[in-house]
């Protein structure tokens, strides 16, 4: 690589400033990951990109979708329970 082309590389990346985006880690078997691979491979996109489809095709399933608004409305009662345990 010349000199030229080194400097016309970005010197940082920021990550998620204009996507509203989070980083997270993720653990899963060498077989997911290389399944994941693969897919991401088939569709031109990077492994990154792939997972992130994927997170948000699971977020936008309509049974989490479900979990996520009863989570969100319990969380916005007005008046707090008093939860009793049976012993």
């Amino acid at each position: 690589m010349t000199e030229t082309h080194r400097n016309k590389w970005p010197q940082s990346v920021s990550i998620g400033e204009d996507d509203n985006q989070l980083a997270i880690n993720l653990e899963i078997s060498q077989d997911r990951f290389m399944s994941i691979a693969q897919e991401a491979h088939r569709r031109g996109v990077t492994l990154n990109k792939m997972v992130n489809i994927m997170l948000k095709g699971f977020l936008d399933h309509k049974e989490v979708k479900n979990l996520l608004d009863n989570d969100e409305s319990q969380e916005t009662k007005s008046k707090p329970e008093l939860l009793n345990e049976d012993k």
